[in-house]
C-alpha cells in the first residue's frame, strides 16, 4: 500500500483565492479609475470655448467631406486649453478598452479614430498645411492638449488605488 498525503494543501488553496481575490480587486480599481478618467475627459470636451468667437455662417461645402452644412455660431478654445465642442465628433468617439485578464492590467481611454481623425493635430498642434496653405494665425495651429493633462493626473491616482488593493492582502 503506498499512502501519499500533503501537508499545506489548505493554506496553498487559501493563497490562491487570495491572489484571485487580490487581482480582482486591483482590476476593479483599475475600472473605477478608467471610469473617473472617462468621465473627466469628457466634462472637459464639453467645456466651452474660451477663445476665438466665429458668427454662423450660410451653407457651405467643407473641405474634407464635401458636404453643404450650415455652420453654426461657435467660440473656439484657448491655446493650450482642451478643445471646445464644436460638431461633437471628437466627443461622440471616446472610447474604453480593457486588456484580457491573461494580457495584464490596464485601461486605455482614447478617440477613435474614425470620425475623430484630427484628435492628434488637437492634442499636439499642427504645422503649416501642405501647397503653402497656412492653418491659422502664423502658420501654426497651437496644441489643446487634453489626454496628456489628465493622464499625468490620474497615473498617480491609479497607483494610488492599486496599492490600496494590493495592501488588503498584503497585512501580516
Amino acid at each position: 500500500m503506498i499512502d501519499l498525503k500533503t501537508e499545506g494543501a489548505g493554506e496553498f488553496l487559501r493563497l490562491r483565492i487570495e491572489a484571485a481575490q487580490m487581482d480582482e480587486g486591483i482590476r476593479a480599481e483599475i475600472r473605477r479609475t478608467a471610469r473617473e478618467g472617462r468621465a473627466a475627459l469628457i466634462a472637459a470636451l464639453s467645456q466651452a470655448g474660451t477663445g476665438r468667437s466665429y458668427k454662423a455662417s450660410g451653407e457651405r461645402r467643407t473641405r474634407i467631406f464635401s458636404k453643404a452644412r450650415r455652420l453654426p455660431a461657435y467660440t473656439s478654445s484657448a491655446p493650450g486649453r482642451p478643445p471646445a465642442k464644436a460638431s461633437g465628433n471628437l466627443l461622440a468617439s471616446i472610447r474604453t478598452k480593457y486588456p484580457r485578464a491573461d494580457k495584464g492590467y490596464g485601461a486605455k481611454i482614447f478617440a477613435h479614430r474614425g470620425n475623430a481623425f484630427y484628435r492628434h493635430f488637437l492634442e499636439f498642434g499642427a504645422g503649416p498645411a501642405k501647397r503653402g496653405k497656412r492653418i491659422g494665425a502664423g502658420g501654426r495651429r497651437a496644441p489643446r492638449p487634453v489626454f496628456t493633462p489628465l493622464q499625468r493626473q490620474f497615473e498617480g491616482k491609479l497607483a494610488e488605488a492599486v496599492q490600496r488593493a494590493v495592501d488588503k492582502f498584503a497585512r501580516p
